[in-house]
């Protein structure tokens, strides 16, 4: 018969190092036997994406915080073992130092816990001689309580619980994005990173007040003579104008003339970048957002952005349903019921949300497709009425996805509006007609004459048009050449100062 397996509890368990320890727990022995634990891991939310993922390997998920003590002890009960890993990001130094001080205390009341191990990070504070320039609240935090732990015993005996301390530091997974990089790939196939490396250690130096981008020199490329892109006429949030689609496909005919290969694609989840904007922008109650207004009056163009957060949430509510269920607009519906004040915890959620909107596109994008670069409408519009922000605002979904997925960008300019190449057809007057189209309200106060139409081709008639030429996080030179790239492919065509002139009567 054989032998009941050791529950381990994991704190931290959706988290990078949580799931890569209970990978590795949950793994066959070396002699090809099963593991012999059984994991239990404490998650805020066992319905989130990650904690269901964890459940679907056999991981037992129980609902609490490692900062809700009687949740740990709860949890705690019946385990063999703990990894405990806090997040300090979401504390703060002084909650995290005292929660691992009481976490190691109820483990310590556990009568079946045999070991504990301590997620730990250098104290980086102390290793600076206590130079509070070497001051760091998330290392710190943890390094105080390791050293703590170390007055305590660790009872090896068959009835007492010893323990151990885990340091580490930036995870190998962190070289693929965020602050550590890498900046690009080179030609020659070799990575560029903003923190130096070593021999495989990461650097830390001195803080500084200085808060300019990462002093790196501006690297000269060399691109291949084929270059792969991507290309879209809609994000299928907002169905862009027939002068923005032209200006896209005008790009995309001349990289294929030039011999570059141009493949479309659609935005993964088109509604959800602007909802997530919505949601951190607004979690203040955009007190960060109109600081700098002070007692101004706000004008009215910014009726929109102020409007949820002040709204009484029974109203916002229904009207979100409104607008979803009754109008059918599930796009402007979502923004309407994110644009809120939010919880601290709520506003954390949404962070990583947002980041993982940003692996996700990674993935299906960049990753699955293997572009150089991307090809996109810059706005809805090719400009904006006075006025008109008011009502259409949300239409900066188009630039705000690049922000969210922290992508570069740069703009060329490709056409101008031409009255008649441009003008409005059936296509774009009913939006249950044609492909790429989103949110159906903002889609008639754009091109429904009968509700506004704020576009008119006769009216914007020589307004210049341009693209988005965009490049994966942290290859900003890249996007400079491939902009080069575009503009060489469509040649000469009448852009710069003093090169317009109105059409005479």
């Amino acid at each position: 018969m054989a032998s009941p397996k050791k529950t381990i509890l994991v704190i931290g368990a959706t988290g990078a190092q949580g799931i890569a320890v209970i990978a590795a727990l949950l793994a066959p022995s070396a002699d090809g036997s099963p593991s012999p634990y059984a994991i239990r891991a404490l998650t805020r939310d066992p319905s989130s994406s990650r904690a269901q993922a964890l459940a679907a390997k056999g991981v037992e998920c129980v609902q609490g915080a490692f900062d809700d003590f009687t949740s740990v002890a709860k949890a705690f009960d019946g385990v063999y073992g703990a990894w405990v890993n806090t997040d300090g990001f979401t504390v703060g130094e002084q909650k995290e130092i005292f929660c691992g001080l009481r976490i190691f205390e109820i483990a310590k009341q556990t009568k079946s816990m045999r070991h504990y191990v301590w997620s730990n990070l250098d104290y980086a504070l102390k290793l600076g001689n206590y130079d509070p320039q070497y001051r760091c609240d998330h290392y710190d935090g943890k390094g105080r309580v390791a050293e703590w732990m170390q007055a305590q015993a660790s009872d090896v005996t068959e009835d007492g619980m010893s323990w151990s301390v885990v340091t580490s530091g930036p995870y190998m997974d962190m070289l693929n994005h965020g602050m550590f990089g890498p900046l690009n790939k080179r030609a020659d196939g070799t990575y560029v990173f903003p923190t130096p490396i070593g021999k495989g250690h990461v650097a830390f130096g001195r803080s500084s007040e200085n808060y300019d981008p990462a002093p790196i020199p501006y690297r000269d490329l060399e691109l291949p003579e084929k270059l792969k892109f991507g290309y879209y006429k809609s994000d299928d949030f907002v169905k862009p104008s027939p002068a923005n689609q032209r200006a896209v496909m005008e790009v995309v005919d001349a990289l294929r003339a030039a011999g570059h290969e141009c493949v479309e694609f659609s935005v993964p989840d088109p509604g959800k970048p602007m909802n997530l904007f919505m949601q951190l922008v607004s979690s203040d109650g955009n007190k960060t957002l109109f600081a700098p207004i002070g007692q101004d009056p706000k004008q009215l163009e910014l009726t929109t952005i102020s409007m949820g957060p002040s709204m009484f949430g029974w109203l916002r509510s229904l009207a979100s349903w409104i607008v979803s269920t009754v109008l059918g607009d599930t796009i402007f519906g979502n923004i309407l019921y994110g644009a809120r004040t939010r919880s601290v915890d709520e506003y954390w959620k949404a962070t990583e949300e947002a980041r993982e909107y940003a692996r996700m596109f990674n993935r299906e994008v960049w990753e699955k497709h293997e572009f150089d670069g991307i090809i996109a409408p810059v706005q809805s519009l090719p400009a904006l009425p006075h006025r008109s922000v008011t009502l259409i605002a949300a239409i900066c979904a188009a630039t705000v996805l690049y922000n969210i997925v922290e992508s570069p960008v740069g703009v060329v300019p490709v056409i101008r509006v031409d009255a008649d190449l441009d003008e409005l057809t059936p296509e774009w007057l009913n939006y249950k007609v044609g492909s790429g189209h989103g949110s159906p309200i903002l889609e008639q106060i754009l091109y429904n004459k009968t509700v506004w139409s704020v576009y008119n081709a006769k009216k914007m008639a020589g307004l210049p048009v341009g693209v988005q030429v965009v490049g994966r996080k942290w290859e900003d030179e890249k996007v400079i050449e491939m902009m080069k790239v575009v503009d060489g492919a469509l040649g000469r065509r009448k852009f710069g100062p003093g090169n317009w002139r109105p059409k005479r009567n």
